[in-house]
């Protein structure tokens, strides 16, 4: 080999040598610019990946070819040149689609404050940076503490305030519950772009604290991986700055037999009303791992199971209160099948011979004048009367009797109508000899439950009222209107009355007004109109 056929082969060498250490000066250096938290910006990264994906490959598959263009074996070497050459675009080409699917090129996008938005491409998980010149980028480094208040005032309301920053750079916060006379309640952010942190939770919480303590159902805060909950009662401080660092709550509810689903349903449907009337439960897209809204965690006895909410901002703007109390009703016996315990026929005959001994017993000392209240169906041929069998601390269980004959003769109708509910005190109707309604009146006067049977007395089912409550300037939440009255027709309409008990002094009282309820399925479901005002 002369001289200078050995310079022309180092000559040709460059050819593959300087490529590999370009690709290898350009992967050091970027990794050299991320320890001090800089990146290409998307433009530069791509010119970065094809150089090192299409130029640099194709040119060391050049040198390679110039290294063996003077050997024997240069027919070979073409070929095996060209079949390279075919390889590494089709890599290239498939490499652009993993590139650009592999989270390395991002799209830019400014925003109005001058960050820097960078979305992977094709999803949308989103990143803010700072430019740094025209070829770089930095991740987000947080707002001045003006700045930081006036984007916390734009996201939560006026009302919302900094406090002080955690060691962990986090800030606590206070903001308006939005609640008339109820306290500011405490919620942590995390210095960023979005200012990522738990107001959504700790909103749900204060709205919660003060819905569902006068509901009479059990309900609690939970938090799956750190028990115990938070119990929603009166004494309970959810709001309160020790509750201010709380990451995970859900929204616990306890249905307690397969009648409550009904009623159970109603109070949820009344709950997302409720949270409707304040907008920034909206200002935010529901993901169903990380909001508070997007699902209920329901009790049912031992069991317990999700009802998941995902559409929940759009319900409360296409679906009545009737049609989402439905569409929840079915979401909850969809996920619970009562147990219905399984009785052999020996045992089912023994109760209906108990059925049949007691009410026989019954009448044998029945004197025909006890009774509590007396209903006459039509002319009076067909009558009912509720009679009380068993009375312990002013509470009084009742037995329905009827009568086919004007009264002249009584038989037991049903032993135990209300499935072992007590009333302090009772009133019925009946519009037909099979449907009719009755009311047990509970806590002195104060509140009354309406049932309604379609078998003639023999089952009693809890009639539903959709929602209709009150904000008192002490911050106490509360449906004031909790006593109805009986059912009654009015052009083919069925309507009740609903007063507000003994207790009741909200707005004047029932002397100002009593709330009228229609129902469209019979009685089951009762849907507020308006506040009837005596004429």
């Amino acid at each position: 080999m002369t001289e200078k056929s050995g310079r022309k082969i180092r000559k040709e060498w460059l050819w593959v040598i300087l490529p590999c250490l370009s690709i290898l000066v350009l992967q050091t250096a970027e990794y050299a610019l991320y320890r001090y938290h800089l990146e290409l910006r998307s433009t530069v990264q791509m010119i970065k990946g094809v150089y090192l994906w299409t130029i640099a490959p194709l040119l060391i598959v050049f040198g390679f070819y110039r290294l063996h263009s003077g050997t024997d074996s240069i027919c070979l070497s073409r070929l095996l040149t060209g079949i390279l050459i075919i390889l590494i675009f089709g890599v290239s080409y498939a490499r652009a689609g993993l590139y650009l699917f592999s989270g390395e090129y991002q799209e830019e996008e400014w925003t109005e404050e001058k960050v820097l938005m960078c979305t992977v491409y094709n999803t949308s998980r989103q990143k803010a940076y700072e430019p740094v010149g025209l070829l770089f980028r930095t991740p987000f480094r947080g707002w001045s503490k003006e700045k930081l208040e006036e984007r916390l005032k734009e996201c939560y309301g006026s009302g919302a305030k900094l406090l002080e920053e955690q060691e962990d750079g986090r800030w606590l916060c206070t903001a308006e519950s939005g609640r008339t006379g109820i306290a500011p309640f405490y919620f942590v952010i995390e210095n960023d772009y979005w200012l990522t942190g738990n107001f959504p939770v700790q909103l749900m919480k204060c709205d919660a604290s003060v819905f569902w303590r006068t509901r009479g159902r059990a309900a609690s805060l939970i938090d799956l991986g750190a028990p115990p909950s938070l119990e929603l009662s009166g004494e309970t401080d959810v709001n309160g700055i020790a509750h201010a660092f709380d990451e995970r709550f859900l929204l616990s509810v306890q249905c307690v037999f397969e009648e409550d689903i009904p009623a159970c349903a109603a109070d949820l449907t009344d709950w997302i009303f409720y949270l409707k009337e304040d907008p920034r439960n909206w200002a935010r897209e529901l993901d169903f791992y990380d909001d508070p809204l997007a699902r209920i965690y329901v009790h049912f006895g031992e069991e317990a199971f999700y009802i998941e909410l995902p559409e929940l901002a759009d319900w409360t703007s296409t679906l009545s209160w009737a049609d989402m109390k439905e569409t929840l009703e079915e979401a909850i016996r969809s996920k619970h099948e009562l147990a219905k315990p399984q009785t052999s026929s020996a045992s089912e005959e023994q109760t209906e011979f108990s059925e049949e001994a007691w009410a026989a017993s019954f009448m044998e000392n029945y004197d025909g004048e006890n009774f509590e209240q007396e209903c006459l169906v039509g002319d009076g041929v067909i009558r009912y009367r509720m009679v009380c069998i068993d009375a312990a601390l002013g509470s009084r269980a009742y037995s329905l009797l009827k009568s086919t004959d004007g009264g002249a003769s009584w038989q037991v109708q049903e032993r135990d109508p209300f499935g072992e509910q007590w009333g302090m005190g009772i009133e019925f109707t009946f519009l037909t000899e099979d449907y009719g309604f009755a009311s047990l009146m509970h806590n002195g006067g104060d509140e009354a439950d309406l049932y309604v049977t379609e078998d003639g007395g023999h089952t009693y089912h809890p009639c539903v009222f959709q929602g209709l409550s009150a904000d008192l300037e002490d911050g106490y939440y509360y449906q004031p209107y909790d006593y109805p009255q009986m059912p009654y027709e009015e052009d083919g309409h069925l309507y009740v009355l609903c007063g507000q008990g003994a207790d009741g002094d909200y707005s004047g009282g029932d002397a100002a007004g009593l709330a009228l309820y229609e129902s469209t399925d019979r009685g089951y479901t009762f849907l507020y109109q308006e506040i009837k005002r005596p004429e």
